[in-house]
């Protein structure tokens, strides 16, 4: 069982590394000394960078164990994980750098429209600022695109804010149109979770085919003579055991479960039949969700 609450802040700096929230080990440092239950070194707690490189670098938290130094390839552990091993894989590139750190989403407590709201001369997204005055800060919402009529001219942010709510709060569907998104929402639930299933049985044959390559290559090295293509031999079997461990992962998740249906369904009709009750009471990532509704030349 996974040691707590040490496992829940491990997942996070993890996951947080592989999305890209933490940007370097340093970022990633900085979390686990911040965190008053994670184990750290002396009195003053201090985590060391060779430590967390240790951390992400390590495919157990994964579920797998490999130790090179006695010829054991990477596999698939009995242990419970605590990140799936695509995550563990997005990890290693970005420690590789082969996988650039996601853009940051711009989520502004203070301009919950920005980047939504479009400008009604040129059609692009506005930014915002606040702007200095004598006594105080001003919050504004304005377009910045090059050549628009509209370059600079600040709205300001109550005007942009009300008109919102205002349309948010018109986005009232009738009960035939909520009886009709419900029917094609199961109808594409009920088509995505076909393609889910030819899709695990496909990865399924995947991961027979990869089996067999491996048993074919141990048979190989059973009979080969020279280190240098037994050496081959072992690498490639690596190479197939990764793949191997992926491919399981990912059967093993492709069909959700049939109970997850109203999950899906009941959130979305409930944000379609009033967007306004949504948007009041969510949080920043929710109410960019809703934001996405129409909230344009405002």
């Amino acid at each position: 069982m996974p040691d707590e609450p040490v496992a829940s802040i491990i997942v996070e700096a993890l996951e947080g590394f592989a999305d890209g929230r933490f940007r370097s080990q340093v970022e990633v440092k900085r979390f686990l000394e911040g965190k008053p239950d994670f184990p750290k070194s002396g009195p003053s707690g201090y985590v060391h960078p060779s430590r967390v490189k240790d951390m992400l670098e390590r495919a157990v938290y994964a579920g797998c164990v490999e130790a090179p130094n006695w010829g054991v390839g990477l596999r698939r552990g009995h242990h419970q994980p605590l990140i799936s091993f695509a995550t563990h894989e997005r990890v290693q590139a970005r420690l590789k750098g082969t996988l650039n750190a996601p853009a940051r989403k711009d989520i502004n407590e203070d301009f919950p429209l920005r980047g939504f709201v479009l400008c009604d001369d040129c059609g692009e997204p506005m930014t915002s600022c606040w702007s200095k005055g004598r006594n105080k800060l001003y919050p504004y919402y304005l377009c910045d695109t090059p050549d628009c009529a509209s370059k600079r001219k600040s709205i300001r942010r109550a005007d942009v804010e009300d008109g919102a709510e205002r349309l948010l709060r018109e986005l009232q569907p009738a009960d035939q149109l909520l009886k009709l998104a419900k029917a094609i929402f199961t109808d594409i639930w009920e088509m995505r979770r076909a393609d889910a299933m030819s899709a695990r049985s496909t990865l399924e044959s995947q991961l027979k085919d990869t089996e067999k390559q491996i048993e074919a290559l141990q048979d190989r090295i059973m009979n080969a003579s020279s280190p240098s293509v037994i050496t081959a031999y072992e690498k490639r079997i690596g190479e197939l055991e990764r793949k191997k461990i992926k491919l399981a992962e990912q059967a093993d998740s492709a069909v959700p479960d049939q109970g997850r249906l109203s999950d899906f369904i009941e959130p979305a009709l409930a944000f379609l039949s009033s967007p306004w009750n949504i948007y009041k009471t969510a949080t920043s990532p929710l109410r960019e969700q809703c934001s996405n509704w129409p909230l344009q030349s405002l």
